[in-house]
């Protein structure tokens, strides 16, 4: 058997009620067992002499001192069962009380984690609206500047003498005097 240190308190406390229950079902049965007869109810009519009285006074005297012993185990046994209950409820509310802290402080952090997260979602939405806008911009310029290209050539630039018209690049090396007649 493990030693009631090692053990949690409600196993403990199902061996201290296991324990009362073996003791009370004992007790009774010994002190039913050892029990002397009523007087007068012998099997001689009720008439017995100064010894036989005196061995069941005696008897009874040994019994009555056995019955206060087993009444002060029971009581220390009941004693040490309340006081593993006591124990039980503390650890309970102990329990509780933690678990309401814990969930309040989830609750906290879940509150404050979910307002950073609106925050960094709207950081998020302003950078993509601008980025938006700046693609935007870009296509814009993009299309300006092909179709200006479109509409002269500018070669300057180009050291090879190419022209771009949006789609293809051509070389016009040589067709220069062509387009400066337009």
């Amino acid at each position: 058997m493990e030693s009631r240190a090692s053990v949690d308190t409600l196993t403990r406390l199902q061996m201290a009620l296991d324990d009362m229950a073996m003791k009370m079902y004992t007790y009774v049965g010994i002190l039913q067992r050892d029990a002397p007869a009523l007087d007068g109810a012998g099997g001689d009519g009720g008439v017995g002499n100064e010894a036989d009285l005196a061995a069941a006074a005696g008897k009874r005297a040994e019994l009555a001192k056995q019955a206060e012993e087993y009444a002060t185990e029971i009581v220390r046994t009941h004693r040490t069962i309340r006081g593993l209950i006591e124990k039980v409820r503390s650890s309970i509310e102990d329990k509780e009380a933690l678990e309401e802290e814990l969930l309040s402080q989830g609750a906290q952090d879940s509150s404050s984690v979910g307002v950073e997260l609106s925050v960094e979602t709207s950081e998020v939405e302003n950078l993509l609206a601008r980025l938006r806008a700046s693609l935007r911009e870009i296509e814009v310029e993009e299309d300006a500047f092909v179709a200006s290209r479109m509409n002269g050539v500018d070669i300057s630039d180009n050291a090879k003498g190419e022209i771009f018209d949006g789609s293809n690049h051509h070389d016009v090396s040589g067709v220069e005097g062509n387009m400066s007649s337009e």
